[in-house]
């Protein structure tokens, strides 16, 4: 480490890009990558079951930057014709498991299927923040949510999931638990309803819409989504760790 002219903390996969940047623009450099765990990737890398079956924990997949120095260093990883290239609404999509059951709409909690009364109760908890004023400061995430969402769906919706997630409550948590995983919106109305919903700012901000795959298009952006034909982004992870041990990083 001494003698490394570059010393890059953390082996996740933007550390191994950047590594591969350095060194192609620093050739005779000597480059170190130090990792805590024993395999680099971080989120990004596959798992593999007790059968030899590989999936990703969580989505997986790359957003191109429209920095042509940085997408075309992470298409070349693999031949262009073992990526799939996902734009428009495929480039979102997502899957969670809600309440037992895999959802394919959304990738946020839906809460259709609850007793007209909850859904009642939910709706009324959606506007609990404005009625009530609840914009307190967010400490942490349990106040973020319920200033985001009213007490109810942040007590009787999210306080369970952040418990599975990180086994510790709301209270324990720091802000940045809100924008690591998917707590920020719920599905609650059909798309007509949402559709027309979702002109308020503040509804917008919270409400999804309830079949991705049919979201009105109305953000334009020339970014697509990447992931690899072959099932597994550690596959990614794998080539490119591959290049750099090559390169003697």
């Amino acid at each position: 480490m001494k003698r490394a002219s570059f010393v890059i903390i953390g082996g996740g996969l933007p550390s191994l890009l950047f590594a591969y940047l350095l060194n192609q623009s620093n050739p005779s450099k000597t480059i170190v990558i130090i990792e805590s765990s024993n395999q680099v990737g971080g989120l990004f890398k596959s798992t593999q079951n007790r059968l030899g079956d590989t999936f990703d924990q969580g989505m997986h997949i790359y957003y191109e930057t429209e920095i042509a120095e940085v997408d075309e260093a992470f298409l070349g990883i693999l031949p262009s014709e073992e990526w799939h290239y996902l734009e428009g609404n495929r480039k979102d999509i997502a899957g969670i498991f809600y309440n037992g059951k895999l959802q394919q709409n959304t990738p946020y909690p839906d809460l259709r299927d609850h007793s007209e009364e909850e859904k009642l109760a939910f709706m009324q908890s959606l506007f609990q923040p404005i009625e009530k004023k609840i914009f307190q400061d967010h400490g942490n995430v349990s106040d973020l949510l319920i200033s985001h969402f009213g007490e109810l769906i942040a007590s009787e919706i999210f306080e369970p999931i952040l418990k599975k997630l990180y086994g510790l409550g709301g209270k324990q948590l720091d802000p940045l638990a809100f924008r690591l995983t998917a707590i920020n919106r719920i599905a609650l109305f059909n798309g007509q309803v949402a559709d027309d919903l979702m002109k308020s700012d503040y509804l917008r901000a919270r409400i999804a819409y309830p079949d991705q795959l049919k979201l009105p298009f109305v953000r334009e952006s020339r970014s697509r989504g990447v992931y690899p034909k072959s099932f597994g982004f550690g596959k990614v992870i794998n080539r490119l760790t591959e290049k750099l041990l090559e390169r003697d990083v």
